[in-house]
C-alpha cells in the first residue's frame, strides 16, 4: 500500500477553468505541430500554469495549499483586527529538521547485499564487512539513485548517531519501491506494502521510540521490488513545530463563488468582514494575457459593527513553490522595481530543464510576490511564522523552507471597504527545450521582460 495519506486535489479555479486550460494546451500542441512542419521557431505557453496558487475551491483556510502533485505549496493569509489574529487562507505546512540525513540530502554510505543474509542481519553484532558499500539512494532510476539496484531484493544496514533519544515529533523520511521492512536495533518498527512515489514522512511510533538509543544505532532495511522500478532511501527528521507569539483564530467563511477565472470568498474576522478574490485571467482568445505569468489576490476589508478597527493584512508564501523538494537551498531577496515592492525567490542551483522523471516540479526560475509601493507594505524573509506581524527585517536570505512575508498596514477600517491587491508571479525563464535549444516563454519571446514588468 502507499503510505501517503490520500488528500483531495486543491485548485484555485473551477472545473471550467481547467477545461479551458486543457483546450488551450491542445490548441497549443496543434500550433506547435504546424510550426514544426514549417521549421519555424517554437514558443511555449508558460509552465506556471501547472503551479497551483491558491486554496481549495470550497474552503480556503482548513488545509495547506498544494501543487497538483499533492506537494505542499503553502500560502498563508491572516488578518490582525485590533489585538486578535484570524487565519483566512491556508494552513502552515510541516517543516522538518534533519537528524539522520537521507541520500537526497547528503552522501550517505550504507552496507548492502542483494543475496539473502542469515537471520541475524538486523542485529548490532552482525558483521556486515563482507557486504558491498554504496551511497544512498539505491535503485534502478539513474536520475535518482546513486547506487544501482536492479534485483528483486535488497538488504541495507547503516549506522547512525542519535544525540537525544527522547526527542519528540520524530519521523522516518522514506522513499521506497516496493514493499519495505525497517528494523531499529534489530526490532521491526515499520513495514508497508507498495511504493511511495515520493518522499513521505512516517511518525516514529511508540515501538520505534522505545528502541531508539542515545549514541550509535543500527538501521536495517529490507525492500522487495515486485514490479517496475526499484528504490530505497531513508533518514530520520524532526518536525519543527511553530510557536506562535499569540493565538491565531480561524476566520469564519460565509460564502464561496467560483467561475472560470476567479474564486471569491467572504469571511467574518471578528468585527471585520473580508472579501477575498483569486484571479487568473486564462482567456483562451487572448494568448498574451493567458500567457502572463501572474495571478492576483484581492482583499476588501470593512467593519461589520459600525465602529472602526485597526487592521493589518498578512500574506505569506512558502519558497517551496520554487523547488522540487524541500532540501534544495533557496536564495530569496526583497527589492523595488516598476512601482512595486517585490519579494523574489528561487533555488540557488537553477538547474534549467535538467531533470526528468516522476514526481518532479519546476526548480528553476523565480517566484515573485508584489504589491504597490504606496500600499504601506512591510516585506521580509523568514524561516518561520512565529511573529509575522512584527517581522525581522531580512531583505536577503539563503536556506531551506523559507517564507516570503508581506504585511499591509490598513490603518483604521470602518464601514467603507479598504482594498489591497497582491501579485503572485513566476518567471520560468526557459519553459521548453526544442531540439537542444532552450526557448523563451510566449509572454517574453524577446527575453526583455520580467514577471515584475509583465503588468506594465
Amino acid at each position: 500500500m502507499n503510505t501517503t495519506t490520500t488528500q483531495p486535489l486543491y485548485y484555485k479555479g473551477s472545473t471550467l477553468q481547467y477545461a479551458l486550460l486543457a483546450l488551450t494546451l491542445l490548441l497549443h500542441l496543434t500550433l506547435l505541430q504546424a510550426r514544426a512542419s514549417k521549421a519555424t521557431p517554437i514558443r511555449s505557453l508558460p509552465t506556471t500554469l501547472t503551479l497551483v496558487f491558491g486554496p481549495p475551491p470550497t474552503h480556503s483556510h482548513t488545509s495547506t495549499t498544494k501543487h497538483w502533485s499533492l506537494t505542499d505549496h503553502s500560502l498563508i493569509g491572516m488578518l490582525k483586527v485590533d489585538d486578535k489574529v484570524y487565519r483566512f487562507l491556508g494552513n502552515p505546512d510541516k517543516v522538518f529538521n534533519t537528524l539522520v540525513p537521507a541520500g537526497d540530502e547528503a552522501p550517505v554510505e550504507a552496507a548492502y547485499t542483494t543475496t539473502l543474509p542469515n537471520e541475524n542481519w538486523t542485529k548490532a553484532t552482525f558483521d556486515d564487512t563482507p557486504w558491498a558499500k554504496g551511497i544512498m539512494p539505491f535503485g534502478s532510476n539513474k536520475n535518482i539513485a546513486k547506487t544501482p539496484w536492479n534485483t528483486q531484493d535488497i538488504w541495507v544496514r547503516r549506522k547512525m548517531t542519535i544525540t537525544n533519544e527522547k526527542a519528540e515529533n520524530l519521523y522516518f523520511k522514506l522513499n521506497h519501491d516496493d514493499d519495505i521492512e525497517i528494523y531499529l536495533n534489530e526490532h521491526l518498527v515499520y513495514e508497508a506494502k507498495g511504493y511511495t512515489r515520493k518522499y513521505v514522512y512516517v511518525p516514529l511510533n511508540g515501538i520505534a521510540k522505545k528502541h531508539l538509543l542515545k549514541g550509535q544505532n543500527i538501521l536495517a532495511v529490507h525492500v522487495r521490488n515486485l514490479r517496475g522500478g526499484s528504490l530505497l532511501d531513508v533518514g530520520i527528521v524532526q518536525e519543527k513545530v511553530a510557536k506562535w507569539k499569540q493565538e491565531v483564530l480561524l476566520a469564519t467563511q460565509k460564502n464561496v463563488t467560483i467561475n472560470a477565472t476567479q474564486t471569491a470568498y467572504t469571511f467574518t474576522c471578528g468585527k471585520v468582514d473580508l472579501a477575498l478574490t483569486f484571479t487568473s485571467p486564462l482567456l483562451i482568445n487572448e494568448l498574451d494575457i493567458l500567457a502572463r505569468p501572474v495571478s492576483y489576490i484581492n482583499t476588501q476589508i470593512k467593519s461589520n459593527d459600525g465602529g472602526t478597527h485597526t487592521v493589518s493584512v498578512y500574506l505569506g508564501a512558502s519558497t517551496n513553490i520554487a523547488n522540487t523538494n524541500a532540501t534544495q537551498e533557496i536564495t530569496a531577496s526583497q527589492y523595488q522595481a516598476n512601482g512595486l515592492e517585490i519579494l523574489k525567490a528561487g533555488t540557488t542551483e537553477q538547474p534549467i530543464l535538467q531533470k526528468k522523471g516522476d514526481d518532479l516540479r519546476i526548480d528553476w526560475g523565480y517566484m515573485y510576490i508584489g504589491v504597490e509601493k504606496n500600499s504601506k507594505a512591510t516585506q521580509s524573509i523568514s524561516s518561520g511564522l512565529e511573529d509575522v506581524f512584527n517581522p525581522i527585517q531580512n531583505k536577503k536570505l539563503m536556506g531551506q523552507n523559507l517564507m516570503l512575508n508581506t504585511v499591509i498596514d490598513a490603518g483604521q477600517v470602518g464601514t467603507t471597504a479598504k482594498e489591497q491587491l497582491f501579485l503572485l508571479g513566476y518567471d520560468d525563464i526557459h519553459p521548453i527545450q526544442y531540439f537542444g535549444t532552450n526557448l523563451k516563454p510566449w509572454w517574453n519571446q524577446q527575453g526583455e521582460r520580467t514577471s515584475s514588468s509583465s503588468e506594465r
